[in-house]
C-alpha cells in the first residue's frame, strides 16, 4: 500500500492546479503499475479545486475501469464539500473518456471496415 500526502507533495493547504494534479496523477499510475494499492490523503490540505481534481483523478479512467479503482485507490482525509466536488470529476471523466473510446472505435471501422 502506498500513501500518498498531497500536501506533502504541493506544499500547500490550497491544491488548485494542473501541475500539482498531474504530479498527483503520475504517482497514483506509477504505484498502480507497481501492482500497489493507493491511498491519496488530503490531510492539512484545506481547499481543492476541481482543475486539480481533474489532473490528478480524472485521467485514471482513461487507464482504468472503475471497479479498479474503487478498489484500489482510498481517498483519505476529504471534506464532505472536496467529496461532492470528486464526485462530480469522476462523473465527467467516465462520460469523457467513454465517449473518446466509443470516438476511436468509430473511426478504426471508417478506416479498416471492422
Amino acid at each position: 500500500m502506498k500513501t500518498i500526502k498531497v500536501f506533502d507533495i504541493t506544499g500547500s493547504r490550497a491544491v488548485m492546479d494542473s501541475p500539482d494534479g498531474d504530479k498527483i496523477y503520475q504517482m497514483i499510475n506509477a504505484a498502480f503499475l507497481d501492482q500497489d494499492n493507493v491511498v491519496l490523503d488530503f490531510d492539512k490540505v484545506d481547499t481543492i479545486l476541481s482543475m486539480f481534481l481533474n489532473s490528478a483523478i480524472a485521467p485514471l479512467y482513461n487507464d482504468y475501469d472503475t471497479d479498479f479503482l474503487k478498489k484500489h485507490l482510498t481517498i483519505k482525509n476529504m471534506s464532505d464539500e472536496d467529496k461532492a466536488t470528486l464526485k462530480r470529476v469522476n462523473i465527467r471523466a467516465k462520460q469523457f473518456y467513454q465517449e473518446r473510446k466509443k470516438g476511436a472505435k468509430l473511426r478504426m471501422e471508417d478506416v479498416y471496415g471492422e
